[in-house]
């Protein structure tokens, strides 16, 4: 009976623990597999005498539902994305398919099979050169009006046609139908990370330049940047940026603390936060 109630009370206890290190977001790096991280809990709890393996298995066998849950309140987000990757992917499959002088439907079934746009364009007598040259025309539209604004030189430009060209021959020559809406997913979640970051970001300097939400919107609608709100509430741009760094190192010490992030990664990801944070209150927001 004594028994039981240990096992009950250190379930307890860990299943609180999973809710936190899975619940909470992360401060820094993404944290391992909440699975992963409970097992190593677990496993610290033994090594510490806490409770002993058998007791370990039994918590950890009780747990298994946890993760099952745990795994269906991060669906609808993930099924949202792969939703929207299929979507973005698809001018990207046309442009294929006008390629390769096939249906937009025929060339996703091949490529769902498994087999890559290289084989498929093999079989249709297709160069794959011709492919490539295909999937770059946007590139280069694009590259082309950041040249006529001024936005790049042409010395960048070469170098950023000459990057994509390489992706995409090893997209064409590789990527099956998975792997090209994986990409796009890796895309959007970037874009959500960023986004997040970003109104981290400006929720801070509302704080610090003692602004509300809608006031600090109203400035960013008129073009001003972040540097320049700053200095029109008084707050220097040196005096802002010294702010944000106090609190970003707050933040990567709390998550050292809490076992999250090792010192030396906390260290190397401070090393680039100075150039981030002085570009956010200079640039942004970016010229459309």
């Amino acid at each position: 009976m004594k028994r039981k109630k240990s096992i009950l009370l250190v379930t307890t206890v860990c299943a609180i623990a999973l809710l936190v290190i899975t619940v909470v977001p992360a401060v820094a790096a993404p944290p391992k597999a909440p699975k992963a991280q409970f097992a190593a809990v677990l496993e610290q709890l033994t090594e510490e005498g806490v409770i002993n393996s058998e007791q370990a298995e039994a918590i950890m066998e009780r747990s298994e539902p946890v993760f099952g849950m745990i795994g269906m309140m991060n669906h609808p987000y993930q099924q949202r994305v792969k939703e929207l990757a299929v979507s973005r992917s698809r001018p990207i499959l046309m442009r294929i398919s006008q390629a390769l002088g096939m249906e937009d439907k025929e060339l996703v079934q091949q490529l769902r099979e498994g087999r890559t746009v290289a084989e498929i364009a093999e079989e249709q007598g297709i160069p794959t050169h011709l492919v490539v040259q295909e999937l770059l025309i946007p590139v280069e539209e694009a590259l082309d009006r950041a040249l006529a604004d001024g936005r790049l030189s042409q010395e960048q430009a070469r170098e950023k046609l000459s990057s994509a060209e390489v992706t995409v021959s090893k997209m064409v020559q590789e990527a099956t139908f998975e792997d090209i809406v994986r990409h796009e997913v890796k895309k959007i979640v970037e874009r959500d990370k960023r986004a997040r970051q970003t109104k981290l970001l400006l929720h801070q300097v509302c704080q610090i330049v003692n602004l509300d939400h809608m006031g600090m919107l109203a400035e960013l609608k008129e073009g001003k940047k972040i540097a320049e709100i700053a200095e029109k509430q008084g707050i220097s741009r040196s005096e802002l940026l010294e702010a944000l760094m106090d609190r970003a190192q707050d933040r990567l010490n709390k998550a050292v603390s809490a076992g999250k992030l090792d010192e030396e990664k906390a260290e190397e990801i401070m090393q680039n936060v100075g150039d981030r944070l002085a570009m956010f209150v200079d640039s942004f927001p970016p010229e459309k």
